[in-house]
């Protein structure tokens, strides 16, 4: 026999007992178990509807702030209200007073 031939033969047998003996690689984790640690690339119009709703989310917190500003400001606005009838009142009767007294 041809000497190429023997050492093509001692080759594969060198090979395979490699491969035998090679560990078998098996992932420690199962990874359907894990998907949501997979990049998930979104879609433009998954893009666009993420900024358009954390857009509309910034506008609504902006308007409510609005609100309680002006909330807290007509309960001013009452309150200096209240203090100007009462010393609309007062003046009042002090006016009556002096009326009385003349």
């Amino acid at each position: 026999m041809d000497r190429h031939y023997w050492k093509r033969h001692f080759d594969d047998e060198r090979r395979i007992k490699r491969e035998q003996n090679k560990p078998i690689h098996r992932p420690i984790v199962n990874y359907e178990k894990f998907d949501y640690l997979k990049r998930k690339s979104k879609t433009q119009e998954e893009v666009k509807n993420e900024s358009l709703r954390s857009e509309l989310i910034t506008y609504k917190e902006l308007l409510r702030k609005e609100y309680e500003n002006r909330d807290r400001l007509l309960m001013e606005l009452h309150k200096e209200k209240q203090k100007v009838h009462r010393y609309c009142i007062q003046l009042q009767q002090i006016q009556k007073c002096l009326h009385k007294t003349k």
